[in-house]
């Protein structure tokens, strides 16, 4: 017993020599002298070992004892990389500037002091990412990137990679896909296990949402099988969970119950306790129990989910995708019962919780915006001051009065001409937002909800055969609209489906009429993409203003490509457009000045035409009216 004991000191004493070998840490002594090349020195090997190193105050103690030692960016670097791995990230954040706000200030920048800043702005950016201020983020790493130019980085590809994630929580699916491609290329980077699982499983999450579903299948498939060869499994239930959706808007039940319940396994095994993933598995469980034939379990696993969250607080993405999936399986869950008040109440919901989650995001963007705008009112500060300092050096040297005072109101004017663009800009960023959010509300007109829903209850009073056709496509509508209606883009065949649904809809249960939808051989459905329910207010205009009630009442809707341009004509056999002024008003409404404010946005964007026409065709031979929608063609 003596002998072990011995032993087991021994072994802790040869650690705690190693450790301080390894460790062999400055001490601050106040009767040595610390050269700017012996400091330098010390900095680099705390540098080194930042990670094994708790306590910095010794390499404070050497810098302050000399005020003409430069090094502060350094100490105040190392401090907020300390922060942000204890998840301290305001801290971070605070630490990170004072080491930027140290160099900017310098007058003798060496390269030596500019070497910590890609790494400063790195963790500065992570920081913000965990804040979820992510499109500060995107700058700040961006920032670090371009000092990857200047001094080689090994890891590169993870600052790419952060750029992409933070694309990827506010919206931008198209560049981080871009960025995600681009750092599957570094061989370095994909050799690591969780970076090469991560970036196939964000790949095939993009393409899912682009609704290309086998290529979405194929990198989850990649990143299954990386996992199960790695140690990394931590991604495996996300992983079968995401392949048990794919197969799900494939309508393929068998092969999703087989990933869902694969998924619940994974699950339970690693036993995660977050709130997201926990509602996530109730998810499944309910989504199981509802094909399993226990509707009333399953419906009990799904408001499980919704009684955990403030619907009206809800601000996150992941959360925003799995509440919409909730209101879809529970509207399925009552048609499956047959109950048609709790399909009612479901469909109301569902309508206030995106009403509510957008009103939330336009929020955060005013909010994102008025930090921008002061962080860029700060560096044009900053730069004035830099500006007026060799002016007044100018001054100096030249011993000229005149000369200051001109270079004084320069610098004023200049001041006030950046101050003045800047709030333009400011001023732009709110239009599009506050434009967009409009633009959301007004996609589906509240009172055709409300019609539908007086449809649903005349139907049920009547007990028609009609009641649940005309529920099952009123709640896929819904569901088509609640699932675009974040993206800035869908594509044109997602657009054409949801049209067939409204048209429908209004077809058999509003007015009686016939459409058709054409699409010229040219255009390419899947690859084509387009802002969601553009066409819709123009269809529902022809529909309210223009159909008269006849037998032969016809709407045409035309898809076609001209030149760089996406064509669509909607055409019908109404009233005309120049009937009388008091219809023309009406048949010319549709939100005109949102749409018109919107397609402006888009010329400008895209350098292209994007405007709309409406002309009447009323003849002796014929009447109605013809509109031509014209948009930039985007190809995915």
């Amino acid at each position: 017993m003596k002998s072990k004991i011995f032993f087991i000191v021994l072994f802790l004493n040869v650690i705690q020599n190693s450790y301080s070998q390894e460790l062999n840490l400055e001490k601050y002594n106040p009767n040595s002298i610390y050269t700017q090349q012996k400091v330098d020195s010390i900095l680099e090997y705390y540098i080194k070992n930042a990670r094994k190193i708790k306590d910095y105050s010794e390499i404070k103690k050497i810098l302050a004892s000399n005020e003409k030692l430069s090094g502060w960016s350094y100490y105040y670097f190392l401090k907020s990389k300390q922060y942000s791995l204890n998840q301290v990230y305001d801290s971070s954040i605070i630490y990170a500037n004072k080491s930027i706000a140290y160099y900017e200030e310098l007058k003798n920048k060496r390269d030596f002091d500019e070497k910590i800043m890609l790494e400063t702005y790195l963790y500065k950016a992570r920081s913000l990412s965990a804040l979820k201020r992510y499109d500060e983020s995107i700058t700040n790493n961006h920032k670090a990137l371009d000092y990857t130019k200047k001094f080689p980085y090994k890891w590169k590809s993870f600052i790419v990679a952060n750029i992409a994630d933070s694309h990827l929580e506010i919206g931008n699916d198209s560049i981080a896909l871009n960025y995600y491609n681009e750092v599957s290329k570094d061989s370095l980077y994909m050799n690591l296990d969780r970076p090469a699982v991560v970036t196939h499983t964000r790949i095939g999450v993009i393409y899912s949402k682009f609704n290309q579903l086998d290529k979405a299948k194929q990198y989850y498939e990649k990143a299954i099988r990386r996992s199960e060869e790695s140690a990394y499994k931590n991604n495996l239930w996300i992983l079968y969970y995401n392949l048990g959706d794919i197969y799900q808007k494939k309508t393929n039940t068998n092969s999703t119950l087989f990933f869902y319940k694969k998924a619940l396994d994974y699950f339970d095994a690693r036993g995660d306790t977050r709130l997201l993933a926990v509602n996530g598995a109730n998810y499944l469980k309910g989504y199981i129990a509802l094909h399993d034939g226990n509707i009333n379990t399953a419906i009990d696993y799904l408001n499980t989910i919704k009684s955990s969250y403030d619907l009206k607080e809800i601000k996150t993405k992941d959360e925003k995708d799995l509440i919409v999936k909730v209101f879809a399986t529970l509207s399925d869950a009552y048609k499956k019962k047959n109950d048609i008040i709790g399909l009612q109440e479901v469909l109301k919901e569902s309508n206030a919780f995106l009403e509510a989650f957008h009103e939330n995001q336009l929020k955060i963007n005013l909010n994102n915006l008025e930090i921008r705008y002061q962080t860029k009112e700060k560096d044009t500060s900053i730069a004035s001051l830099e500006e007026k300092t060799k002016s007044q050096q100018t001054i100096i040297s030249q011993r000229n009065t005149i000369n200051w005072v001109l270079s004084g109101l320069l610098v004023s004017f200049i001041g006030l001409g950046f101050l003045f663009y800047r709030q333009r800009q400011l001023q732009n960023k709110y239009r599009a937002s506050n434009l967009e959010q409009r633009l959301l509300r007004s996609q589906l007109n509240p009172h055709f909800l409300f019609n539908a829903l007086n449809s649903v209850s005349g139907l049920v009073q009547k007990k028609s055969d009609k009641t649940i056709p005309y529920i099952s496509k009123l709640g896929n509508l819904l569901r088509a609209i609640l699932e675009n209606s974040r993206e800035e883009f869908i594509t044109l065949s997602e657009e054409i489906e949801t049209l067939s649904t409204y048209l429908e809809l209004q077809s058999a249960f509003s007015k009686k009429f016939t459409f058709t939808i054409e699409v010229d051989e040219k255009l390419a459905h899947d690859d084509i993409l387009m802002p969601p329910m553009f066409v819709q207010p123009f269809v529902e205009n022809s529909i309210q203003h223009g159909l008269q009630g006849k037998d032969d009442d016809t709407i045409v809707i035309h898809f076609y490509q001209d030149g760089e341009t996406l064509c669509c004509k909607i055409e019908d056999n109404g009233v005309g457009n120049y009937k009388t002024s008091t219809d023309k008003k009406d048949h010319q409404s549709l939100s005109g000045t949102i749409l018109k404010e919107r397609l402006d946005l888009y010329s400008k964007r895209f350098k292209t035409k994007a405007y709309y026409t409406i002309e009447d065709l009323s003849s002796e031979q014929r009447n109605g009216t013809q509109v031509l929608l014209v948009l930039p063609l985007i190809k995915d």
